[in-house]
């Protein structure tokens, strides 16, 4: 989380956005399941729950003691789980801990979304196009991709990461083709474009639509 926000500000100030902004709640064992407040998502979300969220309407305190919205939850058994390959209760052809680097890369990549739409629509009102299907997750697959760029140039990505990433994303693919998430090869097609150009308009240009 920390060299995402790290990366992610760093191309928002560079690109003459503000940065963003955005709150993480790790979810422990001894944890009481985090309740949200997010339409469609689950009630609350135990350390076990077989997937992670972004939440743009769930409330955070700030540094400054006020709130802002936008929450990251990580369910702490689920993402350790990934580490031998339970990528949310579906096997993954290639195990390692980079899978469940890549599921919070795609959540913090919901986060861009929002970040960009708002910006966007303040300085064009009105004219901000919606992210249609299944868009909205591939989106955030390849905003994912972009910040795994930004790994293998800070030499931090390690043999067989990047195989890990297209494998878990993978194996949280759509069956069928049509539904609200994208279908496995959507999913690697849009993580490799993130990752092969390092520019986050790219994403914009083939799936803000």
């Amino acid at each position: 989380m920390t060299d995402l926000h790290t990366e992610w500000t760093k191309w928002f100030v560079e690109n003459n956005f503000a940065a963003p902004t955005v709150y993480y709640k790790i979810v422990h064992e001894k944890d009481p399941p985090y309740v949200m407040s997010c339409p469609g998502g689950p009630a609350s979300v135990a350390h076990d729950y077989p997937n992670a969220f972004y939440c743009s309407s769930d409330p955070y305190y700030n540094l400054r003691g006020t709130t802002e919205d936008g929450l990251i939850v990580l369910p702490v058994t689920t993402l350790q789980r990934m580490w031998t390959g339970d990528v949310l209760g579906t096997v993954s052809k290639k195990a390692g801990d980079f899978a469940a680097a890549i599921i919070i890369a795609h959540e913090y990549g919901h986060n861009v979304q929002d970040e960009l739409a708002l910006q966007w629509e303040k300085y064009y009102p009105g004219k901000v196009p919606g992210i249609t299907g299944s868009n909205k997750e591939a989106i955030a697959d390849c905003f994912a991709g972009v910040w795994m760029n930004t790994t293998y140039y800070d030499g931090i990505l390690e043999p067989g990461d990047f195989e890990e990433g297209v494998a878990a994303l993978n194996a949280v693919g759509a069956t069928q083709p049509g539904s609200t998430h994208p279908t496995a090869a959507q999913r690697e097609v849009a993580l490799k474009l993130g990752y092969n150009s390092g520019d986050p308009m790219q994403c914009v240009d083939s799936y803000w639509k």
